[in-house]
């Protein structure tokens, strides 16, 4: 399944989540950094996220909204994690 992306834009910086979804629907984040370059290029296009966090600032849930409808989708993260432990993605040929 291809990744897909959303951002948050906090100040200057673009950040921004690529994910997949598995089998029961819930999001594997492959990626969370400023410095991912798609961010920057769509940012426009893409689904704004809010990140869900836990007490211990692992992610536990993606709230994306998107951008011209506003409708809001909240997915569950199968592979949750502390928030800065991601990294940033690099596509595997």
């Amino acid at each position: 399944m291809a990744t897909q992306f959303a951002v948050n834009r906090i100040i200057d910086s673009v950040w921004t989540v690529g994910f997949t979804m598995d089998e029961s629907g819930k999001a594997i984040i492959e990626c969370y950094d400023r410095d991912i370059t798609i961010g920057y290029a769509d940012e426009r296009k893409l689904p704004i996220v809010e990140l869900v966090e836990n007490s211990d600032r692992y992610i536990t849930s993606l709230k994306l909204v998107d951008r011209n409808t506003g409708k809001e989708q909240l997915l569950e993260v199968a592979n949750q994690q502390h928030i800065f432990t991601y990294g940033t993605f690099i596509k595997k040929d």
